[in-house]
């Protein structure tokens, strides 16, 4: 779960909670750091506390059942590219030689 998320998702889903689940959401992260730390040392298998899973579960997002370009693009607020200025560059570059040699030395 962390590894799909940065920093700044972390703050924004934190600034989306009033006061009262933030204090909530401490207090079920300390009894888990609480319960971790004192598990650590053992050789079984630790078990999820129910402070841990209620603190995964609150930051955990439910899947959607669908998606669609559309959705994401909007989401995203993609914008698409500059079309004039890719021609200006393009333009710049000054390149001679034909499409079909250029891709034939990219196959090659």
């Amino acid at each position: 779960m962390g590894d799909n998320f940065s920093a700044g998702n972390y703050e924004q889903f934190i600034e989306q909670l009033s006061e009262e689940e933030k204090i909530d959401l401490l207090v079920q992260i300390s009894r888990s750091l609480k319960n971790t730390h004192r598990t650590s040392g053992r050789k079984s298998p630790r078990q999820k506390s129910p402070a841990a899973e209620t603190t995964l579960s609150a930051l955990a997002k439910p899947m959607r059942k669908t998606l669609t370009l559309e959705d994401l693009i909007r989401e995203q607020n993609y914008q698409g590219g500059d079309q004039k200025r890719f021609d200006q560059k393009a333009a710049k570059l000054n390149i001679l030689e034909p499409i079909e040699e250029l891709i034939a030395q990219l196959v090659a």
